[in-house]
């Protein structure tokens, strides 16, 4: 059996950052619901502003967590029994999906923590976002839920900690089973 192993955080956590660092160290393929979304913008002629792709995946939601979690999958070209990191989980409804489509494999989830501020600092440097602003788009529907889903992380890590210890962290934990 597989694990499939699912990042979430709030915008600015770091979760695509650690995904792709945990990729590299599984030797894992890694995908993302956010490149996903991206892919969906281009394809439509739409830049990919926040509220653009928040508009996108509020709409991929809606049609269904199965079928968007399948197109995820397919983009990546998973096949049931290869190991898989996935990055961008924001939906409750997203790990059940995950959980059915992927099953028997396993789903594990990891959730990203970060201070307030720092995450603050990190989106006015990355994406222009005034400081205080970013309250605002975490109550967007495709934001609303993230901060739930540490409650049912199999692991929460502390993304004030440098990048290669959370990484081997989460390393050494899928390593243990």
């Amino acid at each position: 059996m597989a694990v499939v192993l699912g990042f979430s955080g709030k915008r600015g956590s770091g979760k695509s950052t650690i995904s792709q660092s945990v990729a590299e160290a599984l030797n894992w393929r890694r995908a993302g619901f956010g490149d996903y979304v991206r892919g969906v913008a281009k394809r439509r002629d739409l830049d990919e502003s926040l509220e653009n792709l928040q508009a996108i995946g509020e709409e991929l939601v809606a049609r269904g967590p199965e079928t968007f979690c399948r197109a995820v999958l397919r983009q990546a070209g998973w096949d049931s029994g290869d190991p898989l990191v996935i990055d961008g989980i924001r939906h409750v409804e997203m790990v059940a999906a995950l959980r059915a489509v992927i099953d028997p494999d396993q789903f594990r989830l990891v959730y990203i923590s970060l201070a307030e501020d720092v995450r603050e600092a990190r989106l006015s440097e990355r994406d222009n976002i005034p400081r205080g602003a970013g309250r605002g788009y975490d109550a967007h529907s495709t934001e609303a839920q993230v901060e739930s889903l540490s409650r049912i992380a199999d692991l929460v890590v502390d993304g004030n900690l440098p990048d290669s210890n959370i990484t081997e962290t989460i390393v050494r934990w899928v390593q243990r089973g």
